[in-house]
């Protein structure tokens, strides 16, 4: 097992994980770079009280390719993943509460038969310039009651509108067949 902490400045950059010795008497072209990802995170640890109350789809964002595996099916077979990151700043709900600074991001993979070359493990990442902010609110009581009350009171004008309109042309309708009639 290998357990990798890697603490970078926030430029585009890469890690590199492979087998390649000259003191061994192994085939190290031929290793098994099958390997699984626990954990990957990038900037502040989103506390649970906090990630609880983001969306799904966000909180997911933060975490893209945990709880992954990767098989190697040949031999000789390189695994690359890219990350495209995303500053992201989850702005406290409280006064006391310090905002979080983390990246979200998306993952794709994709395996390399590569002959002659030594497998590795890449995990290439690159930063967007632009950042988003995510800022938690909530609704007062009288806020929604006056929203609510002014949707219904919206519907009702435009159906007496409608209503209206419509008891007209019936109303002409009514007429003039009236006098057509005699």
């Amino acid at each position: 097992m290998l357990q990798l902490k890697a603490e970078t400045y926030a430029v585009p950059g890469q890690i590199n994980i492979g087998v390649k010795t000259d003191k061994l008497s192994i085939a190290t072209h031929e290793a098994n770079m099958t390997h699984s990802v626990a954990w990957m995170q990038f900037g502040d640890n989103v506390p649970f009280h906090i990630a609880r109350k983001l969306d799904t789809k966000t909180r997911n964002a933060f975490r893209t390719i945990s709880s992954t595996a990767h098989t190697s099916t040949k031999i000789e077979q390189s695994h690359h993943h890219y990350l495209k990151l995303m500053g992201t700043v989850v702005e406290a709900a409280s006064r006391i509460g310090k905002d979080i600074y983390g990246y979200q991001y998306t993952a794709t993979h994709h395996k390399e038969h590569l002959e002659h070359h030594y497998p590795s493990v890449k995990i290439t990442y690159d930063i967007s310039p632009s950042v988003v902010r995510i800022h938690n609110t909530s609704q007062r009581w009288y806020e929604f009651l006056t929203k609510l009350f002014a949707l219904v009171g919206g519907f009702y004008t435009v159906m007496s509108f409608v209503d209206t309109g419509i008891s007209s042309i019936l109303q002409k309708r009514a007429k003039d067949t009236m006098g057509k009639l005699s």
